[in-house]
């Protein structure tokens, strides 16, 4: 979070779901904004693909673990 502002920030939390971040600060200031939830437009199937148990499109990105989870965010390079 240290570095210049625009970059993403992934983490993983309470040893089992990963969060995003987007930094909003100077370098060196370790500012960020916690993305909690997305609203779908596009590539609704492959959210359902990666999110199974969700059951209608409200459900997929409505919590910062789900969001990363339709999203596939993680931290793999």
């Amino acid at each position: 979070m240290y570095l210049p502002g625009g970059r993403a920030y992934v983490y993983f939390t309470y040893g089992m779901h990963f969060c995003l971040n987007v930094v909003c600060g100077r370098k060196d200031d370790g500012v960020a904004v916690l993305v909690r939830a997305l609203e779908p437009v596009e590539g609704i199937e492959a959210m359902f693909e990666a999110r199974p148990r969700a059951r209608r499109i409200a459900d997929l990105c409505s919590g910062p673990a789900k969001l990363t989870q339709a999203l596939r965010i993680d931290r793999s390079p």
